[in-house]
This record gives structure tokens, sequence and C-alpha cells, in this order.
């Protein structure tokens, strides 16, 4: 075993010795035990610490325990002792491993805790397991036996997460047909032996409208087929593009408005309506042939399939982004969406004996679908940012001043603040034509421009090295750019290479170029 292995050992051992303390793990002897471990990933050795006292304390059921290891979780991870995505991990390993009804206990536990977590930066790293973890949740549960817990959910991620969460906004509006209402397709006719009392349309009269008159309407196993069908098309919408199934649509919300405009209402007080509507929840619907004759009757089962039939008008009216090109509807369809509307419309006024309390409800829905076309029209245009950028200031900006001299037209006169400089700059104050003077392009004679360098390398003349030309850095530049001009013998082949620079100018100017003095004072 190496050194190292055994001082992570023995650091993951007293880290687990200090959480699993009988007299209670406290933040600062964690942090002091963090403080004296010098290894790199002593994050880790905290995490896998953390999780395996959750799992040991989720084996011995002491929730006390297990909420005072979450805190500490949290706790941690905001002091930077632990990753970021661990106090996420350890509220996922209770939510999997306890049954429904701690895990709703825990719930509220959770949301009082996390919600500290909300506004700093460590949330990002552990928003995915949240989400996944409410989501595995809600697939474990029950949306009939398990509705108040359902929305809890739901109302959680929604403080939690903005509007504009990609995974909350169903973006390709997709529907929930796994949700079937189950009826009987073949009913036996005789269970239908019922009469309900109704109020019989004259010719004259608008759609919709009542007389006075009641004569008993039968309720039989066309009725109810009809009547439960449209249960199909509420959860298909896009069934409605289909010709064969459009004409059986429209059969079905034809007969099913007729019937609501005809039977009479149960004799009901408006009270009695209220305390009935929010007495329970019912998530699915009774499709007993036996109860068709009273929910037909019955005001609040009205409304479900009337608000019901409103949405699918809507939808099947309404622009959606991700609608087929064959899926719009005909100048005719369209025209009777129209009008089926205005019946349900009529019926849901109609659906209360106060007028004010209907008249507010049918308010209420108008003004819900209002806000799902705002809703649906946002996510058409690619769910933009709610957020808005601050517009940019319109003030004008003022120009700066600048010094005449510089914006004078002819010559102009610069001025640096330095003699010198002002003369320099100022002996042709034009850039241009400076550069195009021929006086500025020239070159010496090679020979005596070199000879005083050569005379000072001549031991005769007994020149001390430091006073030597090639021995200044200044001068051994310009030589070497002037001889890579003038002298052919500048790219010799030069051997050992890397010496330095004044032994390469000693050879070329004795060897090379005194000899072409002398050679030329001899010839000449």
């Amino acid at each position: 075993m190496s050194v190292g292995q055994s001082g992570t050992e023995l650091s993951f051992g007293v880290i687990k010795d200090i959480l699993e303390d009988p007299s209670g793990f406290s933040l600062a002897k964690l942090k002091a035990t963090a403080e004296a471990i010098e290894l790199k990933d002593k994050k880790s050795l905290i995490d896998v610490a953390l999780r395996g006292r959750m799992l040991c304390l989720l084996a011995s059921d002491s929730m006390d325990d297990v909420k005072t290891l979450l805190k500490m979780g949290v706790a941690a991870a905001l002091a930077n002792l632990c990753s970021a995505p661990t106090p996420f991990l350890l509220f996922a390993d209770v939510f999997n491993t306890k049954p429904i009804s701690l895990c709703e206990e825990m719930f509220g536990f959770m949301e009082e805790t996390i919600i500290t977590l909300k506004d700093v930066p460590l949330f990002a790293s552990g928003r995915n397991t949240l989400l996944r973890m409410c989501n595995d949740l809600l697939r474990r549960l029950s949306k009939s036996q398990n509705t108040v817990f359902c929305g809890q959910i739901q109302l959680f991620l929604t403080r939690l997460f903005p509007l504009d969460e990609k995974s909350g906004l169903n973006f390709m509006s997709n529907f929930n047909s796994e949700k079937d209402v189950l009826y009987n397709k073949n009913p036996d006719p005789s269970a239908f032996k019922h009469q309900v009392s109704h109020d019989h349309t004259s010719d004259d009269l608008e759609e919709g409208e009542m007389t006075d008159s009641s004569t008993p309407l039968e309720v039989d196993a066309g009725l109810y087929v009809k009547f439960w069908s449209l249960q199909e098309f509420f959860k298909s919408p896009a069934l409605c593009y289909e010709k064969a199934k459009w004409m059986r649509f429209t059969s079905s919300t034809d007969t099913v408005l007729d019937v609501f405009s005809s039977i009479k209402l149960m004799a009901i007080e408006e009270g009695d309506i209220c305390s009935q509507s929010s007495s329970g929840t019912f998530s699915k619907y009774l499709t007993s042939e036996k109860l068709l004759d009273l929910q037909l009757m019955d005001p609040s089962f009205r409304r479900y399939i009337l608000v019901q039939l409103l949405i699918l008008f809507q939808y099947l009216t309404t622009t959606v982004k991700f609608k087929t090109i064959d899926q719009v509807l005909s100048e005719d369809q369209r025209a009777w969406v129209n009008q089926r509307h205005e019946v349900v419309l009529r019926l849901l006024s109609s659906n209360s004996p106060n007028n004010s309390s209907s008249g507010t409800f049918v308010s209420t829905v108008e003004r819900i679908l209002e806000r799902e076309s705002y809703w649906n029209k946002w996510k058409n245009d690619g769910c933009p940012s709610f957020v808005r950028n601050p517009e940019k200031s319109r003030l004008s900006v003022r120009k700066r001043h600048i010094n005449p001299l510089v914006t004078r037209t002819g010559q102009k006169v610069y001025r640096f603040g330095n003699r010198e400089l002002d003369k320099l700059w100022n002996v042709c104050p034009d850039n241009l034509a400076a550069c195009r003077d021929k006086r500025r392009v020239f070159n010496p004679d090679l020979h005596s421009y070199f000879q005083d360098a050569i005379m000072e390398m001549d031991p005769a003349e007994k020149v001390e090295e430091e006073y030597k030309s090639i021995n200044k850095d200044e001068w051994s530049w310009r030589a070497l750019r002037f001889l890579s001009r003038k002298c052919p013998h500048f790219y010799i082949n030069w051997n050992p290479p890397g010496r330095p620079v004044k032994d390469y100018l000693s050879v070329i100017l004795t060897e090379k170029i005194q000899s072409e003095v002398s050679y030329l004072q001899t010839t000449f």
C-alpha cells in the first residue's frame, strides 16, 4: 500500500467517524477536519462519506438523523466543503428508497431546505438532479389517489424554475394520450330504462333556448356511446383533422349539445352547487350506464364537458407551430366551430340558477383561454426570454474639443512638449513627402564605412577591446544590415554555426573587405 493511499484511507476514516459520532456531528468539526487534510480530492472524500452515512441512516429508518444529515449536506455545500450536487443527491437517495407516505412527509422538509440554494451559484450544478428526482417521484404516484402530492410537486417546480424552463413547457405541444376514459363501447340497451325530464325546443326558437314545456327524454345506448366517444377527441385533438373522424366528432358534439339544451337541470340551490364543486376533486369520469341520466342533469358535470369543448375548439382554430400542413380547418369547418362555440357559451351562462355567478364563471373561462392563446403565441415564437434588456441611452454625446493645431489645414505644427522632438518632427511636416524624399535613400561606400573599424582591429593601432566598434551592439546591428545589402560575402558558410557576431564581423572585415581594399590599392 502506498503512502498516498494510506493517507487517503486515514482521512476518509476520520471524516466517517465525525459523521457517525453519537454525540452529534457539526459543521465546525467537519470544516476543521477538511482544513487539516492535505489532499487535492478531499471534497470527493466528504461526498462519499456523506452518501455512505445517508445509506446507513436510511436502512435504520432514523428520519430525525436523516433530516440532520440533509441539513449538514446543504451547509457543507454552501461552505464549499463538498461538491455542489451532493445535497441534491442526498435528497434523491431518500426519495428513491422510501415509500410514498414518507416521501410526502420529507417533501415539505425538502421545500424548506432546498429553497435556500435557489439563488446561489451551486444550484445550477444540481438542478438536473432535482428535476429528475421530482419526475421520478411523479411517475411513482397515482394521479387519482395522490392528487394533492402531485400538485405539491408541480408547484414546487414552478416556484423553483423560471417560466421559460424548457422542461416544463411542453414545447412540442404533445398530448397526454395515455389517459384513457374507459367506457363500454357496446352497451346493453336494457341498461337504459331511465327517462329524464327535458325542455322541448320549438322550431321558432334559437338553438340553446329552452321553453317551459317538459317531456320525458330517453337516454339510450346510442347517446351513451356518442357522449363518451368525445373523450377520444379531447385526448387527441389531431383526430379531428381526419375526414371520417371529423364527421363522427361533429355528430357526437351536436347530439350532446342538443341534449344539454333539452334536459332540465337539477333543482339545486346556488350554495349547494358551490359546496358540491369544492367538496372533492375527481380526476376520472365515472362511465357507468346507470349514471348517465344523473350526470346529464348535474350542473358541475356539465361544466366539465362544456369547458373541454371550449379548449378543443380553441386548439382547432389556433395556429400551432408543430401542426402539420394538412392539419388546417376548411372554411365550413371553421364556421361550424365558431357557431358551436357560441352555443357552448350560452349553455355555460344558463348552467346556474344565479345568472351573475354563471356570468363570472364564463368570463373567467374566457380569460383563461385568452391567456392560453398568449402562451401558445410565445411558444410559436421560440420561447423568447421574459427578461428585457435595458434600452440604450438616447442622450446625444458631446463632441470632444479638438486642438485647432490638429484640425487646421495646410502644414501641421507638432507640439510634443520637448524642444528636440518638436524640431525633429517639424523638419518635414508632410510625412508622405518625407518618405518619398530621395535624400533618405542613401548608402555610403562599403570600404569607407568600415575603414575605421578595420583600422581599430589592426594590432599596430593598439586600440583597447572596449573601444572597438565591433563590440558595440548598435554598430554591429547597423553593420549587419549594411553588409546584407552591399557585401557579397555576407552569406558565407559559417562553421560552426552559433558563434558570436563580433567574430563574424571580424572575419568579414579583416579577411574579405580589407583584402579587397588592399587589392584595389595595389592594382590601381
